[in-house]
């Protein structure tokens, strides 16, 4: 590609959010060690495990035993934005826990203040939000055709997907890249990566 190339993304997570919203409250780069519950109880500041072990009490069984391998932690955005939807969260990855101290590694570099809550990466979810996201670029596009707004649509996708993804979420293969091709009718591309592009 070369010259004026206009991009357009499309962020799916994958994933659904699960019990309150924290606020960190000690962090030390990417180790969380107090949060207290944003409007919940007087119970105060406690452990990030503290925090999960009350979110997995309010879990059925199915979600408990999703959380022991699909457990992933969503940032908010803008800390200030008072009502989250699922959609401003950036989802990290729990990479570890700090055993004596009850506290989490994340896959990124927290500070006090922010406001944090707990995701499980679901194949329901991951289906529902891709359908969602790519009906609607699909109507968009069908949109700017119908009152004759000039679009040229798109030349290629370039899919960036989480290695989360894939066969080992939807129990196929090319399910992401299969939607993406039915959405806009181009050539797609692109690689799963473990990560932030």
């Amino acid at each position: 590609l070369w010259g004026y190339v206009e991009v357009e993304p499309i962020v799916a997570q994958g994933c659904r959010p699960v019990g309150g919203l924290f606020e960190v409250v000690e962090a030390k780069g990417n180790q969380v060690l107090k949060v207290v519950e944003v409007g919940g109880k007087e119970s105060g500041e406690c452990t990030p495990m503290a925090a999960l072990k009350e979110v997995l009490e309010q879990l059925d069984e199915k979600d408990v035993a999703l959380a022991q391998s699909a457990l992933l932690l969503g940032i908010a955005s803008n800390s200030f934005q008072e009502d989250l939807e699922p959609g401003d969260f950036l989802i990290r990855q729990v990479v570890g826990v700090v055993v004596k101290d009850g506290g989490f590694v994340i896959g990124d570099i927290l500070k006090p203040g922010q406001r944090v809550k707990f995701h499980l990466r679901d194949r329901d979810a991951a289906v529902a939000e891709a359908e969602l996201l790519f009906s609607s670029y699909k109507r968009k596009r069908l949109e700017a055709m119908m009152s004759g707004t000039p679009s040229q649509g798109a030349s290629g996708v370039v899919m960036f997907a989480c290695s989360g993804r894939g066969r080992a979420l939807y129990g196929e293969p090319n399910y992401d890249s299969r939607m993406a091709y039915l959405s806009t009718g181009v050539p797609v591309a692109g690689m799963f990566c473990n990560g932030e592009v």
